[in-house]
């Protein structure tokens, strides 16, 4: 009786573990999947080869100083330009701004406003402040294009 109750029990684990273990499997595979993010840059109106500068952040890094999470500086010769990013599944933020002066950041006004061409994802146009991360986030969690548009002040 009791060797028959632990090969029961056995057979249970066994198909237990069946059911289990492709659930664990599927959830480590989605947290690392990558997925392709084209940002395109439009309304851009100094063509001189001077840096577009993309900065893609999760909430913790949105507008810090630190290292954006991914990047990239790209040569503006064209009025509308595009860049793709591999990232993993996840919420975003997307800043962009044109470095018209090379000195690889976004100069700003005596009240502190952007004095460069700038934009962010969802085509959030703050007022009075920069905008949260909940403004401007992207769920990424398939392949994906944003076009963001250029504020000139």
């Amino acid at each position: 009786m009791v060797i028959i109750c632990s090969l029961d029990m056995l057979l249970f684990k066994v198909i237990l573990f069946a059911f289990w273990m492709p659930s664990v499997i599927a959830v480590n595979q989605s947290e690392t999947e990558q997925v392709k993010l084209i940002v395109e840059v439009e309304n851009m109106v100094n063509l001189n080869g001077k840096p577009i500068r993309i900065a893609i952040d999760k909430k913790e890094g949105f507008l810090k100083d630190a290292k954006p999470f991914e990047y990239a500086i790209i040569p503006c010769s064209v009025a509308k330009l595009s860049h793709t990013f591999d990232l993993p599944k996840g919420e975003y933020a997307v800043s962009v701004y044109h470095d018209l002066n090379g000195n690889e950041k976004l100069d700003k006004n005596f009240f502190g406003a952007p004095s460069e061409p700038y934009g962010f994802s969802r085509n959030f146009k703050p007022f009075m402040s920069a905008p949260k991360f909940d403004d401007v986030k992207i769920l990424l969690n398939q392949d994906r294009k944003i076009t963001i548009t250029l504020i000139h002040p």
